[in-house]
């Protein structure tokens, strides 16, 4: 994911609850297995950190300088052995805090980045009797399987990005990333086109979103001959 792409998704919303998914939604509107690293993501942020201690370790236990005897002593003697010494405290103390700061812009990308991956998007069509509009349940990489957000159906948009990607937008709620490429959609297989699921997708939405229009009931007139005679 890129930078630009990361600027889109990112809008400051409130935490959003984690409720589990109807069982009663069988076939997702839109299904993709999450990318290789939004699967590793714990385990890349635990090397993560193992990389940047190591790198703190080292820079402030092991890095040094020769010392400035070391000519005064060679002049004296035969011994070529340099002696060392640790760098200054001003220069340890900022780069281990580099390190430190960096490896907290890693972890803090990798869960960023994970959480606004959409594995899953189902829509749970209420019945009449409950007078409720439709439900939008949201299952993205970072969510426990059959768990994600819940949206009413009127706050949620589509937008295209890409040949290959659609933005989900939710009104004051967040954006995330729809990626067509080997997505299922309305549970057919996955289409080797990423713009042949993108349209299918844009019309199961559009689908979902024109409301169901029952015929006009027709009322009889009934006439009065006596009215409408001659008389």
């Amino acid at each position: 994911m890129s930078l630009s792409l990361f600027a889109s998704l990112w809008r400051r919303s409130p935490k959003l609850p984690i409720v589990p998914v109807p069982t009663q939604s069988t076939a997702a509107l839109y299904y993709r297995k999450a990318p290789w690293w939004a699967r590793w993501a714990l385990v890349l942020v635990a090397l993560d950190v193992m990389a940047a201690t190591s790198a703190m370790e080292i820079t402030w236990n092991h890095w040094t300088v020769p010392s400035p005897t070391n000519s005064a002593r060679e002049e004296s003697t035969n011994d070529t052995a340099d002696e060392v010494i640790l760098q200054p405290l001003w220069k340890r103390g900022p780069a281990c805090m580099l390190h430190f700061m960096s490896g907290c812009v890693v972890a803090g990308s990798i869960l960023a980045f994970r959480s606004r991956v959409v594995r899953s998007v189902s829509i749970v069509q209420t019945s009449k009797a409950a007078n409720t509009a439709p439900r939008v349940y949201v299952q993205t990489a970072s969510h426990p399987p059959n768990f994600g957000h819940e949206f009413p159906l009127r706050w949620c948009l589509l937008k295209k990005r890409s040949d290959a990607q659609l933005i989900f937008d939710v009104q004051n709620q967040g954006r995330w990333l729809l990626d067509m490429r080997g997505a299922s959609i309305n549970g057919r297989p996955p289409s080797a086109a990423p713009e042949v699921a993108r349209t299918s997708m844009l019309g199961a939405w559009k689908s979902q979103l024109l409301p169901s229009v029952s015929k006009p009931t027709v009322i009889p007139t009934q006439i009065n001959k006596k009215s409408t005679g001659r008389r």
